[in-house]
Protein backbone atom coordinates (compact mmCIF):
# COMPACT_ATOMS: atom_id res chain seq x y z
CA UNK A 1 0.00 0.00 0.00
CA UNK A 2 1.21 3.82 -0.75
CA UNK A 3 1.18 5.48 2.15
CA UNK A 4 0.83 9.36 1.16
CA UNK A 5 1.07 12.50 3.37
CA UNK A 6 -0.45 15.83 2.70
CA UNK A 7 1.54 18.80 4.76
CA UNK A 8 0.45 22.23 5.43
CA UNK A 9 1.64 24.55 8.34
CA UNK A 10 -0.93 23.98 11.85
CA UNK A 11 -2.38 20.45 10.53
CA UNK A 12 -5.85 21.92 10.98
CA UNK A 13 -7.25 23.69 7.39
CA UNK A 14 -5.23 22.20 3.88
CA UNK A 15 -3.50 18.83 4.87
CA UNK A 16 -6.46 17.73 6.91
CA UNK A 17 -9.15 18.36 4.51
CA UNK A 18 -6.48 16.48 1.78
CA UNK A 19 -6.59 13.62 3.68
CA UNK A 20 -9.72 13.04 4.22
CA UNK A 21 -10.38 13.47 0.41
CA UNK A 22 -7.47 11.58 -0.89
CA UNK A 23 -9.13 8.78 1.16
CA UNK A 24 -12.66 8.56 -0.38
CA UNK A 25 -11.11 9.80 -3.50
CA UNK A 26 -8.27 6.51 -3.19
CA UNK A 27 -11.49 4.44 -1.98
CA UNK A 28 -14.12 5.00 -5.02
CA UNK A 29 -11.07 4.19 -7.22
CA UNK A 30 -10.06 1.53 -5.47
CA UNK A 31 -6.24 2.44 -5.48
CA UNK A 32 -4.17 1.11 -2.74
CA UNK A 33 -3.22 4.07 -1.02
CA UNK A 34 -3.44 5.32 2.54
CA UNK A 35 -3.64 8.66 3.69
CA UNK A 36 -2.43 11.17 6.29
CA UNK A 37 -1.66 14.78 7.05
CA UNK A 38 0.78 16.58 9.33
CA UNK A 39 1.70 20.05 9.68
CA UNK A 40 5.62 21.92 9.47
CA UNK A 41 4.17 24.54 12.45
CA UNK A 42 1.14 22.16 14.16
CA UNK A 43 0.11 22.34 18.20
CA UNK A 44 -0.23 18.81 18.68
CA UNK A 45 -3.83 17.70 19.22
CA UNK A 46 -5.48 20.62 17.97
CA UNK A 47 -8.58 20.58 16.22
CA UNK A 48 -9.28 21.13 12.23
CA UNK A 49 -10.35 23.96 12.08
CA UNK A 50 -14.53 25.02 12.37
CA UNK A 51 -14.58 25.68 8.88
CA UNK A 52 -12.47 22.90 7.56
CA UNK A 53 -14.90 20.34 9.35
CA UNK A 54 -18.22 22.64 7.55
CA UNK A 55 -16.69 22.36 4.31
CA UNK A 56 -15.69 18.28 4.79
CA UNK A 57 -19.32 17.53 6.73
CA UNK A 58 -20.71 19.64 3.27
CA UNK A 59 -19.29 16.93 0.84
CA UNK A 60 -20.39 14.26 3.55
CA UNK A 61 -16.82 13.57 5.27
CA UNK A 62 -16.20 13.92 9.45
CA UNK A 63 -13.16 15.70 10.27
CA UNK A 64 -14.62 16.27 13.42
CA UNK A 65 -11.94 12.95 15.36
CA UNK A 66 -8.96 14.93 13.77
CA UNK A 67 -6.26 16.33 15.81
CA UNK A 68 -3.55 18.06 14.57
CA UNK A 69 -0.08 15.98 14.52
CA UNK A 70 3.68 17.28 13.81
CA UNK A 71 5.92 16.63 11.44
CA UNK A 72 8.53 14.38 12.27
CA UNK A 73 11.16 12.22 11.16
CA UNK A 74 9.65 8.64 11.99
CA UNK A 75 6.49 10.16 10.12
CA UNK A 76 8.96 11.09 7.02
CA UNK A 77 10.74 7.88 6.84
CA UNK A 78 7.02 5.66 7.14
CA UNK A 79 5.78 7.65 3.83
CA UNK A 80 6.05 6.73 0.27
CA UNK A 81 5.19 10.17 -0.88
CA UNK A 82 4.76 13.89 0.94
CA UNK A 83 2.60 16.26 -0.86
CA UNK A 84 3.22 20.14 0.59
CA UNK A 85 0.92 23.23 -0.07
CA UNK A 86 3.72 25.73 -1.46
CA UNK A 87 6.92 25.96 -2.58
CA UNK A 88 7.48 27.21 1.33
CA UNK A 89 6.82 23.87 2.88
CA UNK A 90 8.57 22.05 0.50
CA UNK A 91 11.79 24.34 1.06
CA UNK A 92 11.34 23.79 4.96
CA UNK A 93 11.34 20.05 4.66
CA UNK A 94 14.22 19.57 2.80
CA UNK A 95 16.72 21.97 5.01
CA UNK A 96 14.93 20.33 8.48
CA UNK A 97 15.58 16.91 6.55
CA UNK A 98 17.60 17.10 3.66
CA UNK A 99 18.17 13.52 2.88
CA UNK A 100 14.31 13.14 1.70
CA UNK A 101 15.34 14.93 -1.59
CA UNK A 102 12.68 13.02 -3.70
CA UNK A 103 9.81 12.51 -1.30
CA UNK A 104 8.35 16.00 -1.17
CA UNK A 105 6.94 17.55 -4.20
CA UNK A 106 3.44 20.09 -4.54
CA UNK A 107 0.73 18.78 -4.67
CA UNK A 108 -0.83 21.63 -7.65
CA UNK A 109 1.43 23.86 -9.71
CA UNK A 110 -0.17 26.27 -8.08
CA UNK A 111 0.26 26.78 -4.07
CA UNK A 112 -3.13 26.19 -2.22
CA UNK A 113 -3.83 29.39 -0.23
CA UNK A 114 -3.82 28.71 3.61
CA UNK A 115 -7.88 29.52 4.22
CA UNK A 116 -7.17 29.95 8.25
CA UNK A 117 -9.19 32.68 9.41
CA UNK A 118 -10.84 33.18 6.15
CA UNK A 119 -14.61 32.87 5.56
CA UNK A 120 -16.47 29.50 4.86
CA UNK A 121 -16.60 30.70 0.94
CA UNK A 122 -12.27 30.26 1.20
CA UNK A 123 -12.74 26.83 2.81
CA UNK A 124 -15.08 25.49 0.01
CA UNK A 125 -12.61 26.73 -2.68
CA UNK A 126 -9.97 25.58 -0.68
CA UNK A 127 -11.47 21.83 -0.62
CA UNK A 128 -12.31 21.94 -4.32
CA UNK A 129 -9.02 23.21 -5.65
CA UNK A 130 -7.47 20.43 -3.10
CA UNK A 131 -9.73 17.81 -4.13
CA UNK A 132 -8.79 18.85 -8.06
CA UNK A 133 -5.19 18.29 -7.47
CA UNK A 134 -5.47 14.66 -5.87
CA UNK A 135 -7.78 13.80 -8.37
CA UNK A 136 -5.01 14.55 -11.17
CA UNK A 137 -2.17 13.04 -9.08
CA UNK A 138 -3.93 9.77 -8.66
CA UNK A 139 -5.06 9.72 -12.55
CA UNK A 140 -1.45 10.56 -13.46
CA UNK A 141 -0.11 7.46 -10.88
CA UNK A 142 -2.86 5.22 -12.82
CA UNK A 143 -2.03 6.15 -16.63
CA UNK A 144 1.82 6.11 -15.91
CA UNK A 145 1.31 3.10 -14.04
CA UNK A 146 3.82 4.41 -11.53
CA UNK A 147 1.55 4.57 -8.03
CA UNK A 148 1.81 0.76 -7.80
CA UNK A 149 6.23 1.63 -7.16
CA UNK A 150 6.50 4.65 -5.71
Amino acid sequence: MLCILFVCTGNTCRSPMAQILGEQIAQEESFPFSCSSAGIAAAEGAQASPFAIAAMAERGLDLTKHRARQLTPPLLQNTDCIFVMTPMHRQQILLTYPNIQNKPRQLSEHPIADPFGCSIEEYRRCAAQLEEAIRLQFRNWKEQGTWKSE
